[in-house]
């Protein structure tokens, strides 16, 4: 089977999709990914084709917050519901799905699997009569995003004679999930699929090949016996945090740290012995020898810590980081600070972390939990086994088949 990956062009929207990936490659299916080229590096270091589709994610970002000079005065929650549909649909989607109906008529999929925010990907299919699984990377999406995000793409999709679906066609036909069902109704009701497969998020086993630096792994055994925290706040976001007051704070704290920055930050200097402080790294690599994470609750790190039953401290900045937050929290696996970092109330917060004994239990039952999913390998099986009939290309029974009059 051919299987067609498609992401935005961001490491937090492509990681998540890459165990499914490499898993249906080892059963035998050729695969291919369509994203911005930014990340084909990653990629094609993994033996993947890959083909232009979109631009960077931060470029993206930067237009529509020129579009949006009113953002910035927006309640840090409400941030989400004006950016999945300005950013996504009405910015990151046109270009994406142009390039995306050369690439699948040319290349002819016999699937596509797309993450919900690569909105071109569920219309580029469906125009094909190709069928389309949505692979999500963190909890279900609320239905209000999907809607408000159906309404700016329903011209394009009327545009290609097809009806216009309130989810804008993410959850219409399958959806991978990789949270735990507990997990995803804390997070919102997630929007109803035709066809449920439960997985094991990837970023628990990391990406091949990614091992950890020499000096992080130097650092890591000098610190047996010492509680080990992990600090980061992702690759996007990271310039937004105060992390003077954060770092300051927690050099205070008899506990070890593993601090990622982000690419606009600078490592802090003048380390105590027991820090270890980079701009980036696979942070599968760290978070096994971890006892807590401090973090902006991103999907990646949040969902990577949850399934080690790791407890967390979460300090949400934006996009889907406070339903992230909020959802882990109503586990009991998760605290949270919101707004203006105050160093006692954070120092106390950490404490906690190490020493609260029913914060840690549960955060290792929701570990548990995440454990009971099947992992990417049975996916792969699964949606062989799914679509196979379909590899001789459109579908007669496919929605596509149902067109509008114009």
């Amino acid at each position: 089977m051919r299987i067609l990956f498609v992401a935005v062009g961001g490491r937090g929207h492509v990681q998540p999709l890459l165990g499914l990936t490499l898993q249906a490659h080892a059963l035998g299916h050729t695969v291919a990914w369509a994203t911005a080229r930014s990340e084909w590096p990653l990629l094609q270091a993994l033996g993947i084709e890959t083909f232009e589709a979109g631009r960077p994610l931060e470029e993206c970002v930067a237009e529509f917050q020129r579009n949006q000079p009113d953002l910035a005065h927006t309640p840090p929650r409400d941030h989400a519901l004006h950016a999945f549909p300005g950013l996504f649909a009405r910015v990151v989607a046109p270009p994406m799905l142009a390039a995306l109906a050369g690439i699948v008529g040319r290349w002819r999929p016999a699937l596509v699997v797309g993450e919900p925010a690569a909105l071109a990907a569920p219309l580029a299919a469906r125009a094909a009569g190709v069928p389309f699984v949505a692979h999500e990377f963190g909890l279900p999406l609320p239905r209000r995003l999907l809607e408000r995000a159906a309404e700016v793409m329903a011209p394009a999709w009327r545009a290609a004679g097809l009806a216009v679906d309130a989810d804008a066609g993410v959850y219409a036909e399958a959806v991978v999930r990789i949270v735990p069902p507990r997990l995803a109704a804390a997070g919102h009701q997630p929007p109803p699929a035709a066809r449920l497969l439960a997985q094991q998020p990837a970023s628990v086993h990391g990406v091949p090949g990614a091992p950890a630096p020499e000096t992080l792994a130097r650092f890591l055994e000098r610190q047996e016996g010492r509680p080990l925290l992990y600090v980061t706040f992702g690759t996007l976001h990271a310039a937004a945090p105060p992390w003077q007051r954060l770092l300051a704070t927690l050099r205070e704290l008899p506990a070890a740290c593993v601090v990622t920055c982000g690419p606009r930050n600078e490592p802090p200097r003048d380390l105590p012995a027991h820090w270890w402080a980079d701009r980036y790294l696979p942070q599968a690599t760290v978070l096994p020898h971890c006892s807590a994470v401090v973090s902006h609750g991103g999907a990646g790190t949040a969902l990577a810590a949850a399934a080690l039953g790791l407890p967390q401290l979460c300090l949400p900045q934006g996009a889907d980081q406070f339903r992230n937050t909020d959802a882990l929290a109503a586990c009991g696996a998760a605290l949270a600070i919101e707004g203006p970092i105050e160093p006692r109330a954070l120092a106390e917060a950490v404490n906690r972390l190490l020493e609260d004994p029913p914060l840690r239990v549960a955060a290792q039952a929701l570990g548990s939990e995440f454990q009971q999913l099947p992992e990417a390998a049975a996916t792969a099986v699964e949606l062989a086994r799914m679509f196979a009939i379909h590899q001789g290309g459109r579908r007669p029974d496919h929605p596509s088949d149902s067109r509008q009059a114009h």
